[in-house]
């Protein structure tokens, strides 16, 4: 099979010849028909994400396909259904699994993508715990951006920021992750603040269903958003890019008591926040990792039933990846790109 593998953190991947993996048992092999590319692949490629420290790997953890092998004792997958994976190998026993937040579990025995292959490439291997099934009418495409683009923000909308209708939220970048931040919002009753530094992410907003779209001028963006909300602030602000200018407009923005989703992150440096403006007006700050099975499986049948639309900008042959991953961290995609094997 083909298959991109890097080989050398910091350097491009490889198109490289595998062999097809065969099931142990309890696993279940796809056929990728779609694999995702995020801003986490970069970081993976890089050598700076703490959960990939190894290769040779294949990135992509945003899989969609077709089941073409099953092992021993997998029962309840049929072969030929179309599903997407979970990419978090659980243990399914620790506190927090057992409280359906899977996304901390203890004991992870890995991650696909990261510390085990992925989906850069024609096959696929992973437990059958990992496979979820969908309905064989949505487009591999939108499944496999499904499985981070929307259940991340669906996590971060739902678990942590509890918005409910007639809140004021405000996205920070209008990217892979944004654009669908703004379609669960609005699913969920809130008026929505778009806001970027680039026209094109602005466009697509409000075709996204944006109220407000704002181009980021910082101190001007602060006095534009107080002004749209008669001075009161927003009450939620979903922080999509890890960047620390934008994260302290993010605090200012809020209203008493408003509460800081914080889904991007930098590695490269500390979180920092104004301690008084926190303790002052009584802020609520949140970190929001991914999502659980539940969610995860909420956000399938919100696809399946065309209430959030999975947006993919580009798509593209397996073997630019390269090329994808170079675009992607000069931030020249708008949404989210593609690779089909």
């Amino acid at each position: 099979m083909q298959s991109m593998v890097l080989e050398e953190f910091g350097a491009p991947l490889v198109l490289r010849d595998r062999e097809i993996p065969v099931p142990d048992e309890g696993e279940v092999v796809l056929k990728v028909r779609a694999c995702g590319v995020c801003q986490t692949d970069l970081k993976i490629c890089h050598g700076k994400h703490p959960g990939a420290r190894k290769v040779p790997l294949i990135p992509g953890h945003e899989v969609a396909g077709e089941i073409v092998q099953v092992g021993k004792g997998v029962d309840k997958i049929p072969i030929g259904k179309h599903a997407v994976v979970y990419n978090y190998l659980i243990c399914g026993e620790c506190e927090f699994c057992r409280a359906g937040r899977e996304n901390l579990c203890t004991a992870i025995k890995g991650t696909v993508g990261f510390s085990r292959d992925g989906g850069f490439a024609e096959y696929i291997k992973v437990p059958s715990k990992c496979v979820l099934l969908i309905d064989s009418h949505v487009a591999f495409e939108k499944a496999a951006i499904m499985t981070d683009a929307v259940v991340t923000p669906y996590h971060a909308l739902t678990s942590k920021a509890k918005t409910k209708e007639g809140d004021i939220v405000a996205i920070m970048g209008v990217g892979g992750l944004g654009v669908h931040a703004i379609q669960i919002a609005k699913m969920l009753g809130a008026k929505v603040m778009a806001i970027d530094v680039k026209d094109e992410a602005l466009s697509l907003a409000r075709d996204m269903g944006a109220d407000w779209t704002l181009a980021v001028r910082i101190e001007g963006t602060r006095k534009q958003i107080m002004d749209l909300t008669k001075g009161r602030g927003v009450d939620t602000v979903v922080e999509l890019t890890g960047n620390i200018d934008m994260e302290n407009l993010s605090l200012n923005i809020l209203k008493p008591a408003g509460r800081m989703v914080v889904v991007a992150y930098n590695l490269s440096g500390p979180f920092q926040v104004n301690s008084s403006l926190v303790v002052s007006k009584e802020l609520e700050i949140y970190g929001s990792r991914w999502c659980g099975r539940e969610e995860f499986k909420k956000c399938i049948d919100l696809v399946a039933d065309a209430k959030i639309e999975p947006f993919v900008g580009e798509v593209h042959p397996l073997k630019e990846a390269n090329s994808i991953l170079d675009r992607l961290e000069k931030g020249d995609i708008i949404g989210r790109a593609v690779l089909v094997p």
